[in-house]
Parts: structure tokens; sequence; C-alpha cells
């Protein structure tokens, strides 16, 4: 089992559907067993931290037109530059990116900065870290208590217990008790 794949999937695994979107995994298979999410906001979607599958754009028709591509942690700019040029949209990264970082500086696709909410779509951004060559921010939509969270807070991998949500060992001050 490798640790993570590089190149799309085969096939999209959804882990979570739920009225506003769904979770979706590329390499189920994987050690890092990293996800990506889909938000619908009236009619329209936002992929977030996407993976993509060969599968990826039969799965997301149902939920609406992508509106654009988010990137909540420098280290997940991951396929999010493909993907916005195959749906002719924008990349949207935290403002604690700068534009001269990786992977912003790296995109071909336009880039906006937010620090506030994302676009219109009630999405705030509600947390930002920024120091040592990490950068990671969160989204909460209040009206859905919906939160998104890309690195900070983990259910595989560095977990005590398969499952549990966990912040990741290089967040910790100390052990989990």
């Amino acid at each position: 089992m490798a640790l993570k794949h590089d190149t799309p999937g085969e096939e999209v695994a959804v882990v979570h559907r739920w009225e506003h979107g769904l979770t979706w995994m590329a390499h189920p298979d994987e050690r890092m067993r990293r996800a990506s999410h889909a938000l619908t906001v009236d009619g329209e979607m936002w992929l977030v931290d996407p993976l993509d599958a060969d599968d990826l754009d039969e799965e997301l028709s149902a939920l609406g037109t992508v509106a654009g591509v988010v990137v909540l942690t420098n280290s997940h700019g991951r396929h999010a530059d493909r993907l916005a040029q195959r749906h002719d949209v924008t990349i949207h990264v935290p403002a604690c990116f700068d534009e001269d970082a990786h992977p912003v500086s790296g995109f071909d696709a336009p880039v906006e900065l937010f620090d506030e909410e994302l676009a219109d779509t009630g999405f705030e951004l509600v947390w930002e870290k920024a120091g040592r060559g990490w950068k990671e921010g969160a989204l909460y939509h209040p009206d859905r208590a919906t939160l998104v969270v890309p690195d900070t807070l983990v259910t595989a991998l560095f977990t005590k217990q398969e499952g549990q949500l966990e912040v990741i060992p290089f967040f910790r001050l100390s052990p989990p008790r």
C-alpha cells in the first residue's frame, strides 16, 4: 500500500454524501487516506483540496456547476490546477498564502486570495495558521454547521484509534490522553 499517489485515481470512492455536498477519495487504498470535498451553495459547487479521478466529473455532475476550486493548505496543490482549468474557474486560497508561495506560484489557472468569506458562499475563513513552511486555513458555514479543516484535524494515519478525530502530532503540545 503506497503512502500516497500523485496520479489521478481510476475510480472515485465517495466516503460521505450529505445535503450540501460530498467527500471523496481518489485513492482509497493509499495509507494517507487523503479526502477531497465538493461543497454546494445555490446550485454551484466548490471543490476543496481536490484529487482528480477518471470518473470524478460524472460523480460531481448531479451536484451542480463547478464555481471554483479551493486550496486550504499550501501542501494541497494536488490536482487543483488541472480541475480549475478543466472547468474554467478560479483557484481560491487563504490570504496567508502569498502569491509567490508554493503552490500558488505553480498554478496556471487564475488565483484569488480571500481573507474573510469564500466568494459569496457563506463559508467563512475562520482560522489561518502560517509559519515555518506550513500555511493552512479552515472554512466554516455557520448556517449549516459545516467545518472544513484540511490537515490539522485528521481521522487517519496519525490517530490513536481509527476513525477518531484528532489533532495531527505536528500541532500537539502534548500527547492525547
